[in-house]
């Protein structure tokens, strides 16, 4: 049937087509809507990106800055290492308390974003060829010590995400910061693998008789409804440690290793340490640990004799802080620190990687540009055939 208007005749649709050509209509949009959900923020989740092809890589890391202290020297020797990558750790600034509350606005956190970006150091760097990641602890995410019951943390997810990814601010981004990127680098892979410990983290149990720190000693705990990842970050961090590369950096805000101390640390909840043990154990690449938070520096070992599903004795680096105060821990035990001391100046990390040797340099540098202390690892003598 046609209709004929003004000379020209017009065919009609059946119902049939109409209807289909609706629905076509309708899945497009539910798909370009699908797609947008997920890039709001995942778009970073498993991307690939390609490092020069060199036999070395260079990946310094580092927490605890200071966001008033613009002008510190440890951006200068930050910056002087020319690192390919970049990883800030956490406590990449320091909200106020009395400023997160009932009136918290976006406005009230881009204050404190807005005097990092004015740090020269900074401009520095996101300017040049390195690659910037970004892991948020407490003071970036919320108080002190602070876990998934802050109300402010979808505020606060949307000014970091604004500012270290360029998401946008009236974008909603899943649940939680954590995502991965693959580096090329010629025909090697490195799969850096981002957590967060905050958004989904059950509360710490605590010894409140005592006063270290100031909200009491935490207290190891392994009732069964505590997590440190939540469900969904937990089977997300399974397929990633299963993706094939060459070395996998899994990067925590707070320490995984060491046991000793009774501040934030993996060790609060035992067996969600044990569960990520035994998934990097199992993991498909060589793995190491980064990690900030503690205002001190260390290396720490777990022997694979000591735990004896690991293919390799796995070591952690922790680095902490920047440009915030330093001298904490002259006398604090860690029966996993791989090297005689820790560190208390202000510091940075660097990994040194030799694609061609198989051997990873760790160092910490202090606000210099000097190495203060240093440790090889040799992936092929550290690995159980």
């Amino acid at each position: 049937m046609t209709i004929v208007n003004m000379g020209l005749a017009i065919p009609t649709l059946s119902v049939q087509e109409s209807y289909r050509r609706s629905m076509r209509l309708l899945l497009l949009v539910f798909m370009l809507g699908l797609i947008n959900l997920c890039t709001t923020h995942a778009a970073l989740s498993n991307s690939v990106k390609s490092l020069p092809s060199t036999d070395t890589t260079q990946l310094a890391f580092g927490s605890c800055i200071d966001e008033s202290k613009q002008n510190h020297p440890i951006w200068k020797a930050l910056n002087s290492k020319k690192p390919e990558v970049m990883v800030f750790l956490g406590d990449n600034l320091y909200f106020k308390h009395s400023d997160l509350n009932q009136n918290t606005t976006l406005d009230t956190l881009k204050i404190y974003y807005d005097r990092l970006a004015e740090t020269p150091g900074l401009q520095l760097l996101r300017e040049s060829s390195t690659e910037i990641l970004a892991i948020w602890d407490d003071h970036d995410y919320g108080p002190n010590d602070s876990d998934s019951t802050f109300p402010l943390k979808k505020l606060t997810q949307k000014q970091f995400l604004n500012f270290w990814y360029g998401t946008p601010l009236d974008a909603e981004p899943r649940p939680g910061i954590y995502r991965s990127v693959f580096y090329k680098v010629g025909d090697k892979t490195m799969l850096v693998i981002l957590l967060d410990t905050r958004f989904f983290r059950t509360p710490w149990k605590r010894d409140l008789r005592v006063d270290e720190p100031s909200y009491g000693a935490i207290l190891p705990t392994t009732e069964s409804d505590v997590t440190m990842l939540g469900d969904e970050q937990w089977t997300w961090l399974e397929d990633q440690l299963q993706q094939q590369a060459d070395l996998h950096i899994l990067v925590s805000s707070i320490q995984v290793l060491p046991v000793d101390h009774d501040s934030e640390r993996w060790d609060g909840m035992p067996t969600e340490r044990d569960r990520l043990l035994q998934l990097v154990a199992n993991a498909s690449a060589y793995t190491i640990i980064l990690s900030g938070d503690r205002h001190l520096a260390e290396a720490s070992k777990l022997p694979r004799s000591e735990y004896t599903d690991l293919k390799h004795d796995l070591y952690e680096f922790t680095s902490s802080p920047m440009t915030s105060g330093a001298g904490h821990g002259r006398k604090e035990v860690n029966r996993y620190r791989a090297l005689k001391n820790n560190v208390r100046v202000n510091n940075f990390g660097l990994l040194t990687i030799d694609w061609s040797k198989d051997v990873i340099k760790a160092e910490f540098i202090n606000r210099r540009g000097n190495s203060v202390q240093q440790i090889s690892i040799s992936k092929e003598l550290n690995t159980k055939n």
